[in-house]
Parts: structure tokens; sequence; C-alpha cells
């Protein structure tokens, strides 16, 4: 009884593994962990799975995508530039309408073939940033041109397929024939538009390709990267072809107005926004005859009255209401009327416009819809404008009102419709 007695008084020992602790069994616990660990590896695996196979996908449109476009591309160069007849188009007019197309397909002949390669090899761990990073420095460059050449080339385009007359005209009748004989219904305009909108379609491919790019896999970062030099690239090009659309009204204006008495003004100051017809009163006319901030000396020719009386007046207008073409720049605008008359056949085409002065909007200039077809532009008083009393406007409908106050918005103005 004795050694019963200390067996039963000896301190309890350690719990042995696979007894009860805090209501759960050792085992119980080691065995739940392990669980959780594998279904939390058969996720992550899952999701890499899913995410393979829709970015493989994304990746072979990518590459199904760039053969077309080459595709396209080869059919301009060598079914339409290299056949055409010199008789339709002369050397100088097929550089201008197609531009530097040689280029562009050599560019995307190594670029689809660097696709191609990864698509024989592709698997898990395959990367497309890598393929696309060293191909945006030639790309910018190749498309600057095209894209800054482009407004040319339509002009030109439209200029040989117009007629004067029922008949189509002999260049537009080759089109169709080269359309006939490659089988497309596409028109030259449709393949000429291609490149322009080729580089966005990039940019969709890629933020696609990161949707389904997981965090740790080593094409992220790279994915990442091209995104960012193909978004600063098209927002680079856009700028470059604003300015060179810029460059080509400038042109256009200074072969329609004639801005004698106008030596003063320097357009390339501001950058071009819009143009159209304005009506004024003759109080608004007064007024602006007053002043030209053009400069900081007027430029009003002595024959200003003269021409002021003359401008065109329309007839369901009032007598007062008077009809300018004005230009619009992002600090400027400049007026100009209509010149009468017909084109004399013993002497060069004259002008369509004659300029009668700018002016200079000063910063703080803002714009207030005044009626259906009417806003006034209230500038605030300073050296150049003493008078700030709201210059008023009217466009001709209230659809040409509304285009007038957005373009006035898009030059930074606050606008009050």
């Amino acid at each position: 009884s004795g050694r019963r007695h200390l067996r039963m008084s000896r301190a309890p020992g350690p719990v042995p593994v696979g007894s009860v602790s805090s209501g759960y069994p050792m085992k119980s616990v080691l065995l739940m962990q392990s669980l959780v660990r594998a279904r939390r590896a058969v996720k992550e695996t899952r999701a890499r799975i899913k995410a393979h196979v829709f970015r493989t996908r994304v990746f072979h449109e990518l590459c199904q995508t760039e053969a077309s476009y080459l595709r396209d591309m080869r059919i301009l160069l060598n079914e339409y530039k290299k056949t055409c007849p010199e008789a339709m188009l002369t050397h100088k007019e097929a550089e201008t309408l197609f531009g530097n197309l040689e280029e562009i397909v050599d560019i995307h002949t190594h670029l689809l073939g660097d696709l191609n390669a990864a698509q024989q090899e592709w698997t898990y761990t395959s990367r497309v940033g890598v393929i696309f990073e060293p191909h945006i420095p030639v790309l910018k460059q190749a498309y600057e041109k095209y894209i800054n050449n482009y407004s040319s080339a339509l002009s030109l385009l439209k200029l040989k397929c117009a007629s004067g007359g029922k008949d189509k005209s002999p260049f537009e009748q080759y089109l169709d024939s080269v359309r006939k004989r490659i089988g497309t219904l596409s028109d030259l305009a449709s393949y000429l538009i291609m490149p322009v909108q080729r580089l966005p379609r990039y940019i969709l491919l890629v933020k696609e390709l990161l949707k389904y790019t997981l965090p740790q896999h080593i094409d992220n970062s790279e994915l990442l990267r091209v995104q960012g030099g193909l978004g600063e690239m098209v927002t680079a090009l856009n700028q470059s072809k604003r300015k060179a659309e810029d460059w080509a009204h400038l042109g256009d204006m200074m072969r329609d107005v004639d801005m004698k008495g106008m030596s003063g003004l320097n357009i390339a100051d501001g950058s071009y926004v819009f143009e159209g017809i304005l009506f004024v009163d003759e109080a608004t006319l007064s007024k602006l005859k007053s002043r030209d901030l053009a400069s900081k000396k007027p430029k009003i020719t002595k024959g200003l009255q003269k021409s002021l009386s003359n401008m065109l007046v329309r007839k369901d207008d009032p007598p007062s209401d008077k009809e300018l073409y004005v230009y619009m720049f992002k600090d400027m605008l400049l007026f100009a009327r209509k010149i009468g008359g017909g084109v004399s056949l013993l002497k060069p085409p004259s002008f369509k416009f004659s300029a009668l002065h700018a002016w200079r909007m000063p910063p703080g200039t803002r714009v207030e819809g005044s009626s259906p077809t009417g806003f006034v532009i209230v500038a605030p008083g300073d050296t150049n404008n003493p008078d700030p009393t709201p210059t008023e406007y009217r466009a001709p409908t209230p659809f040409a009102k509304d285009t007038w106050m957005r373009h006035f918005q898009e030059a930074g103005m606050p606008v009050t419709k």
C-alpha cells in the first residue's frame, strides 16, 4: 500500500505524443496543417494553370494578328505601290502616299520571326516582354515618320480619286482593278490606316497578357516595362502627329488667307485648334478693330474700313451681322473676311480670305454661352486689353456653337454653356 501511495502522489511527467493537449491530439494537428498546405498548393497550381491557359490564348492572338497585319502591309507594298504605273503615280507621289512602308514591313518581319520562334517553344516560363522591348525604339522611329505623313497621304489619295464628273478617275479605276485582282473588298484607304491603328492594338494585347501573368512570374516586370514604353511611344506619336497636322493647317491657311498688313504676326506661337464661320455685330467689329493684340503696335491697314463694309451678309440675318472666318489657336484668334469674285484663268488662283486682324487672348480668358447660337469671350483687363468688356460672337447653328465651345475647352479655357 505504501508503494501504491508513492506512485499515486508522484508529480505528473510530460504529456506523451498522441495524448490530448488543449483538446486536439498532436497527430491530428499535424494532419490538419498538412491538409491546409496541400489545399493551398492545389489552389496555387490551379491558378497557375488557368493563368497559363489564358496567357497562351492571348499570346497566340498576338502572333495571329501580327501575321495578318504583316500580310496586309505586304499587299499594300507589293500589290499597290510596286505595281502602280508611273503614269498613274509619280515617284514623289508614291513616297507621299505610302510613306516609309518598306521600313515598316522590314521591322514587322523581324518581330513576327521572334514571336513565331517563341511560340514554337512556348511554356509556362516563356517571356514576351523580352521579345518586344528591343523593338520599341525602331517602332517609334518608323511609325513617327508614317503617322506624320498620314494626313498628306489621305489628301493626295482624295485628290487622285477626284474625277470632276460622274465617271471614276483613272487612278480610282486602277485601284478597283487591284482589289479585284487580289480578291478583297478593302479599299486603299482601309490599308493605309492600318499602321495608325496597330500600335494601340499592341497596348491592349500587352495589357491582356499582364492580366493573366501572375505577379511572381518573371515576365510580369518585363511586360510592365513594355506597357509603359508603348504608352509613352503612342503619346509621343500623337503629339508629333498633332504638330504635323498643325503645320499642315498653317500651310493651308497661308495659301488661303491674304496676310497683307500682318507682317508682325507670328502664327507659329500658337497651336492650331479649329476654324469656322462666326457672325459679329457692328459694335463688336468696332471694338475688335480698335485693338490688335498680335503685336505691340496695331497692324490695321488703311483699307480696313472698306473691307469691313464689303463683308458678306447672310440674307436671313439682320443687316448689322457680319460674317467672319475665324482661325482659332490656343492663345489667339485670327479674323478674316471672305473675298468675293471668281477665279481668273489668266492669273494664279486668288486668296479665299483676307486677314483683318489677330487677337491674342490673355491668360484668364473665359467663354460663356449667351444664346442657342451665341457666346461671349470674356478677357481680363490688361495693358494690351484695357477694355475687358465681353466680346460676343454667333455661330451659324446651335451645333456649330457647341463645337466652338468644345474646342475652347480643349484649348484650356473655362467654358460655361
